[in-house]
């Protein structure tokens, strides 16, 4: 099961330190998808399915091996695209989902592992 950080901080914090100051405005736009995120992630795991685990662990792998090379900026952005690209090749995948709504998922949870602190520097 997924708990959120129980040290609160400050997101500015976050963004600043990871130098994402550029993007701060889609980080904003996506965490009021927070909440309702986490409601998906307990009914998933109440299923016993342990999605968000699997969900979050993903995104970290991929947060991990782009660390190496790239800015935060552009880690972000191609967290996306990776994971974006995986799902549109899973055998799973509803072709009927529009690239730009597929995309906005995805960031919404890139925004949600980002905010407990599953990537980037915590403050």
């Amino acid at each position: 099961e997924v708990n959120p950080q129980t040290h609160s901080f400050e997101i500015q914090k976050k963004i600043d330190i990871n130098g994402l100051n550029q993007i701060q405005p889609l980080l904003e736009d996506y965490i009021i998808y927070n909440n309702k995120l986490t409601q998906l992630y307990k009914e998933f795991d109440k299923q016993g399915a342990n999605k968000s685990l699997s969900i979050l662990n993903i995104i970290r792998s991929k947060y991990f091996n782009l660390a190496k090379n790239l800015d935060s900026v552009h880690i972000y952005f191609t967290i996306i695209k990776e994971l974006t690209d995986i799902i549109k090749n899973s055998k799973n995948y509803d072709t009927n989902i529009a690239q730009e709504e597929l995309e906005l998922c995805v960031a919404i949870l890139v925004v949600d592992a980002f905010i407990r602190c599953k990537i980037f520097k915590k403050p």
